[in-house]
């Protein structure tokens, strides 16, 4: 399970955007795509933010050259998703938690 948190609150000197993911005995976290954590140990993986490679992965994917997530990944992942809200949902039943959609 992992969490991605972006916001705009705060000084010049604390992250904006930080991931997070929980595996096991496994913890991840990526700041600011800046530095990368693994179990407590940190380290620099530079400071661009991805956005020329998506942009350029954009550009091959809509002009037939490649694809780059494999429709069986994206199906599992979307399953995974589906599955992990409807835990959630169940639990939420069971402790009589009523869920509000906002754009219901």
């Amino acid at each position: 399970m992992g969490q991605l948190t972006y916001t705009r609150f705060g000084g010049p000197h604390v992250p904006r955007e930080r991931l997070e993911i929980f595996c096991g005995d496994k913890y991840v976290e990526l700041i600011d795509f800046k530095k990368l954590g693994v179990n407590g140990k940190t380290s620099s993986v530079g400071g661009g933010m991805g956005h020329v490679k998506a942009l350029e992965v954009f550009q091959q994917t809509i002009c037939g050259k490649s694809t780059p997530v494999a429709l069986s990944d994206m199906m599992a992942a979307s399953w995974t998703v589906l599955m992990a809200n409807r835990q959630y949902m169940i639990m939420f039943y069971e402790q009589g938690i009523a869920i509000i959609y906002p754009f219901d």
